[in-house]
């Protein structure tokens, strides 16, 4: 199972660096083609559209049909996104084709990812590998921008093409690492002991778990969609500085992930979770009230932080309650994690242009309101596994 659990982490870090390393150079090739800024919106878009349509569909294939099919699809298909962008990256309308593309093969990636690593988790090691998992995507995001930055000096495609040669390359590290279990779909697996015999949870609670997956999501890609440009408005700061405080967070975002939300107990999980909606709450706050390139950088990290608490252990809680049915539940996760970037950048973009740095009051309002919501739900939420479908 260590064998598997290295295996998973080492492809979702080699997938969110290949997608990292496309976003140095994105806004610029978007621009320099269309001439309109708003078009870097549309393409965040169109992405998450096509992973929140496609996302269910590809975690019940998964687990029809068996983890390793869907990966090795995934990772085909994504590449293709990349390739398709690189050839035809003067033409607006290909570019959105290719984001479409890309955005559906991702939610296979993500639900063949997360649903192999319920199978081989139990309640003692499942916020364990989830939280190794986050890590690998937050250095993902570290290392893949900074590369596609440098690639970027031989040609501004160069990074797509060689994000897409990076998914190539894993499929035949796939066919080759993963065992053949994996081909088997889910219902022969749980003969094996692989998986717990275990029902989806009632209809109530996951609404409840998907709405906190949504909100966190909402909420993150609201304040990455304005931060720069509020930066910009209050203290005139530099690209070179946002680059920086990205990089910080992302490193503090490493280690909580990779340390501290591992060793959470089974159980505890909604207590955490209302720890991060405090932490994200009071930082968007504390962005009103003060402000300056150190605050700055302290606001970032405690939302990171935070947000990375309520999605990580949201996801361990679903994917506890959902059983057999792992890939299903993870790709409903992703959906609700593609709707809140749908809505977020949306949402917060257009009211900044009206309440400016007051939004971020609006944000710490809802972060707040979420916790008095899990509290109110607690009880159903430390014995998750024990809320199933009658």
């Amino acid at each position: 199972m260590k064998k598997i659990l290295g295996i998973v982490i080492f492809i979702q870090f080699m997938v969110y660096a290949g997608f990292g390393m496309v976003i140095p150079v994105l806004p610029e090739i978007v621009t320099d083609v269309s001439g309109r800024a708003s078009h870097i919106g549309g393409m965040l878009a169109i992405y998450s559209v096509a992973s929140f349509l496609t996302s269910p569909s590809w975690g019940a294939l998964a687990d029809r049909k068996g983890r390793k099919l869907v990966l090795v699809i995934g990772l085909i298909g994504y590449a293709s996104g990349f390739f398709l962008f690189a050839a035809y990256i003067d033409s607006l309308m290909v570019m959105y084709i290719s984001r479409f593309i890309s955005g559906i093969f991702a939610g296979a990636l993500y639900a063949a990812a997360m649903s192999t690593l319920s199978d081989i988790s139990d309640d003692t090691t499942r916020n364990r590998n989830l939280g190794l998992a986050g890590m690998a995507i937050g250095l993902g995001f570290i290392f893949g921008p900074a590369t596609g930055g440098l690639l970027s000096v031989t040609g501004l495609a160069v990074p797509f093409y060689a994000a897409g040669i990076l998914m190539i390359l894993l499929v035949p590290f796939v066919l080759v690492m993963l065992k053949n279990a994996y081909w088997v779909p889910v219902e022969s697996v749980v003969a094996s002991k692989l998986l717990p015999k275990l029902e989806l949870p009632d209809a109530g609670l996951l609404k409840l778990l998907l709405f906190m997956a949504f909100t966190a999501s909402f909420l993150l890609t609201g304040l990455e969609s304005i931060f720069q440009v509020y930066g910009i408005d209050e203290i005139s700061m530099t690209p070179a500085q946002m680059g920086l405080l990205f990089f910080v967070s992302g490193l503090a975002l490493a280690v909580v992930q990779g340390g501290f939300l591992r060793k959470i107990r089974t159980g505890r999980e909604y207590i955490w979770i209302t720890v991060g909606q405090a932490m994200s709450g009071v930082a968007f706050i504390l962005m009103v009230v003060h402000f300056s390139l150190l605050t700055a950088a302290i606001y970032l990290i405690l939302f990171v932080v935070g947000n990375a608490m309520i999605r990580t252990l949201s996801l361990s809680l679903i994917t506890r309650a959902s059983g057999n049915r792992s890939g299903y539940a993870s790709g409903l996760q992703f959906s609700a994690d593609s709707l809140g970037r749908i809505f977020g950048p949306l949402l917060f973009a257009f009211l900044y242009d009206y309440l400016t740095g007051t939004i971020f009051l609006i944000g710490g309002a809802i972060s707040f309101i979420l916790i008095a919501v899990i509290l109110f739900n607690n009880k159903r939420l430390a014995h998750v596994e024990q809320a199933v479908a009658k």
